[in-house]
């Protein structure tokens, strides 16, 4: 119960202070794709809106870059499959052989998930530590540590 009340003890003042960017986040990244997509399917057809939805995440990243000039590595994945689906569209063919073709990316990047868990070394916990060494060396080495808690490693 006590690593419980620690844990809700960090989360808590960095949801105060990252909150308002997070909610834009999934705003811009999950909410307003899915608004496109359901608003342009039918003027556009399925193929126009599903390249329509993808603007706002390719623009946030780009945004983001210009604002802070450094990569970050999560959005270079993101922006990689959005890019491989496009790539993947661009090839033509009915709504589900485009579908079909974005589930491979998606899969292909799921299983470099998968694969770099198996080998011990999970890209999510990679990526997150980048992200925590970007913002300060301390968060990075207070992630790490966090290593050796059971709970971290999950079930």
């Amino acid at each position: 119960m006590e690593a419980k009340s620690r844990l809700i003890a960090r989360v808590v003042p960095y949801f105060r202070k990252n909150g308002l960017h997070l909610i834009v986040e999934v705003l811009i990244n999950f909410i307003l794709p899915f608004v496109i997509y359901n608003y342009a399917e039918a003027p556009l057809g399925e193929v126009r809106a599903l390249l329509a939805s993808s603007g706002p995440p390719i623009l946030w990243s780009l945004v983001e870059f210009a604002r802070h000039r450094r990569i970050d590595a999560l959005s270079v994945l993101v922006i990689c499959g959005i890019a491989l689906s496009l790539l993947a569209m661009m090839g033509g063919g009915g709504v589900q052989f485009l579908q079909l073709r974005e589930k491979l990316v998606t899969g292909v990047i799921g299983l470099a998930f998968v694969g770099s868990a198996l080998i011990g070394k999970p890209l999510v916990f990679e990526l997150a530590r980048a992200t925590m060494r970007r913002r300060s060396e301390s968060e990075a080495q207070e992630f790490e540590a966090l290593q050796v808690h059971a709970g971290f490693a999950g079930p």
